[in-house]
């Protein structure tokens, strides 16, 4: 059985995907924090594009929670780098 779409179908499909991948990326990050992540992982970056695309569907709710992750994940790291300095 052969399927074909046109590219309104495939930008249909694509936003869908795009979306499932957001939601799965948001629980990830809301549910177990950056550990659900790979340490060289670009976490920053990830939050970044999740912002962009729940600005983009106005789902500001879903943003803040997302902006407390990240100043939460930048702090931390902050006081890491602070820790492990060697002291003079």
């Amino acid at each position: 059985m052969k399927h074909s779409f046109d590219n309104k179908d495939m930008e249909a499909i694509s936003k869908y995907i795009v979306g499932m991948a957001a939601e799965k990326a948001y629980k990830l990050l809301t549910n177990g924090g950056d550990d659900s992540f790979s340490e060289d992982f670009p976490i920053i970056k990830l939050i970044d594009g999740l912002l962009d695309h729940f600005v983009a569907l106005e789902d500001y709710d879903k943003c803040i929670v997302l902006r407390d992750i990240q100043q939460d994940y930048i702090q931390a790291k902050i006081n890491e780098t602070f820790e492990n300095k060697p002291s003079k």
